[in-house]
């Protein structure tokens, strides 16, 4: 029996499926695919004509610098003006010479030159300045036109940035699609394509990410491969996202006031943008973590009442600026960009249990599965401190178990991997770990149980203990049980009224209303929104 062979469609190229996704028409293609080409044939000419065509520098300035005595000259055209060879055996030459030959060494293999020659035409064209830096230290064309001339030879732009180039599309939906389709380029072949590592030392950056929770231009940097400058710009090409330097760039007090009422500062911090600039109902906004764009919730109401002009900067001038405009440094959340990974930010938390105080006498007995599970609890804990969470939640479902913290009101995932995998594979063992800790009876999952605990903390960046409480809930669910902790710290509660960070035009009249001889005042709103610390 012949087997059967079944053909496979070609995979669809990235402009067929943003036509496909409707974002584009198939003109809008034709007219990209056009210019890509054309950049193409532009790519391949010599560095002179590039920069007439660019109109960076007239013919007879090209003219001036093909015969300037500084200019750098290929081997074999100093070989010509030398006298060395003729214009026939130069012709024969470059039929003659083989793939991977250097033009010098085939005109040593025909005879035509010595190999004195040649190490002494080496040495001519190694003084010798290129074309491109001759011009700029002639001040014929500056060190920005210079490079842009020299990436757009060296790596011509892909359809997605063209595309987003002509504002047809925005890099946030040209990177979903991407995303989707799994056609987004790799940050580490990107750096290797542009030359700023090797092969080695990609490898290297890849066997660490494996035994990291890093991403792999943070770990390139922390290793000298790359800097942060040279991520950026990879990054910029992943994410058809303009890397911009903004040398010089200030804020108006004007400008100020008119996009801080725009973007607050919780928006700002917890989403990590920074509105730059505002012109009616575009806003220009300055990102250094591109990655978090896609899946983030919170930026479509901002994305639906402006068009949206991103900019990537580096780390450094994201803090700087956002300093500048909101008068704070910016605490960077966990699971985002912060030099100190998250495995180290949470090792900054000692906690103590104190465990003479459960009942039975039993916590100080555990084997190995149990110990694993008291672990990964201390963990989940310290990660709810460290963050800000007002509650931590453990559910189970049909597709499993999963962990989420409620951060500024909002149920969110934002633990490592490794959390999730370890709440899957042991969530028993987890969940009676908590039900000790909170007094409560392990064997009981029929019914719901209510219990607390205490636990004295040990801050290590201020070197103080503090004292925690937490309330605990448990509930039987479809499958297995759910688990509510909620987090009470005392300290939040010793909070003025002015330091609560509610905005001036509420805080003005619900100052008069206390004033009142007589009335009542309704505190409302979900979960953790802030009501028994406003009146606390």
């Amino acid at each position: 029996m012949t087997k059967r062979s079944y053909g496979r469609a070609a995979p669809l190229l990235i402009g067929e499926l943003l036509v496909k996704e409707g974002y584009l028409k198939k003109e809008d293609i034709d007219t990209a695919l056009e210019i890509q080409q054309k950049e193409a044939e532009a790519a391949k000419l010599p560095m002179g004509e590039i920069l007439v065509r660019k109109k960076l520098i007239s013919p007879e300035d090209l003219q001036m610098l093909l015969e300037h005595p500084d200019l750098r000259k290929d081997i074999e055209i100093l070989a010509l003006e030398k006298g060395l060879i003729n214009k026939k055996q130069l012709e024969e030459a470059r039929l003659a010479r083989r793939k991977t030959e250097q033009m010098g060494n085939t005109l040593v293999r025909l005879g035509y030159i010595s190999k004195d020659d040649l190490d002494s035409l080496i040495e001519q064209e190694r003084g010798g300045i290129q074309l491109g830096d001759l011009a700029r230290n002639l001040n014929m064309i500056t060190e920005t036109e210079l490079k842009e001339t020299l990436t757009g030879k060296k790596f011509q732009r892909t359809i997605g940035e063209i595309v987003c180039d002509l504002n047809l599309i925005s890099p946030t939906d040209l990177n979903r699609v991407l995303k989707k389709y799994r056609k987004q380029l790799k940050i580490g072949e990107i750096l290797l394509k542009q030359g700023v590592i090797d092969a080695g030392q990609y490898q290297e950056a890849i066997q660490e990410q494996i035994h990291s929770t890093e991403p792999l231009g943070r770990i390139m940097i922390d290793k000298g491969f790359i800097s942060q400058e040279q991520l950026c710009a990879a990054l910029s090409r992943q994410y058809n996202i303009p890397f911009k330097k903004l040398t010089g760039f200030q804020f108006s007090e004007k400008s100020k006031k008119e996009l801080i009422k725009t973007v607050g500062l919780k928006y700002a911090e917890k989403n990590l943008i920074l509105p730059l600039s505002l012109k009616g109902r575009r806003i220009r906004l300055a990102v250094t973590n591109p990655a978090e764009l896609l899946d983030n919730q919170d930026l479509l109401p901002l994305f639906s009442r402006f068009k949206v002009d991103l900019v990537l900067v580096t780390e450094k001038n994201f803090y700087n600026l956002f300093r500048s405009l909101y008068g704070k440094s910016i605490k960077i959340f966990a699971a985002a960009v912060e030099k100190k990974s998250l495995q180290e930010d949470v090792d900054l938390v000692d906690i103590d249990l104190q465990e003479e105080d459960i009942k039975g006498g039993k916590a100080g007995v555990y084997g190995i599965s149990d110990m694993e599970a008291k672990q990964v609890v201390d963990y989940i804990i310290k990660f709810g401190i460290i963050n800000n969470a007002s509650d931590i939640h453990i559910e189970q479902d049909r597709a499993g178990a999963k962990l989420r913290y409620r951060l500024d009101g909002v149920l969110q995932k934002a633990q490592p991997e490794w959390v999730d995998k370890k709440v899957q594979e042991m969530i028993g063992a987890i969940i009676s770990r908590i039900k000790i800790m909170s007094n409560l009876d392990i064997a009981e999952r029929r019914l719901p149980q209510d219990g607390v605990f205490r636990i004295n903390y040990l801050d290590r960046t201020s070197r103080q203990r503090f004292d925690l409480d937490f309330r605990v809930a448990t509930c039987p669910a479809i499958v297995g049980e759910n688990v509510t902790i909620r987090i009470l710290d005392s300290r939040k509660a010793k909070v003025g009224l002015d330091n609560l960070n509610h905005s001036q035009h509420v805080l003005d009249p619900l100052k008069r209303f206390f004033k009142s001889a007589a009335g009542m005042v309704l505190v409302s709103g979900p979960t953790g929104s802030g009501k028994s610390s406003t009146l606390y």
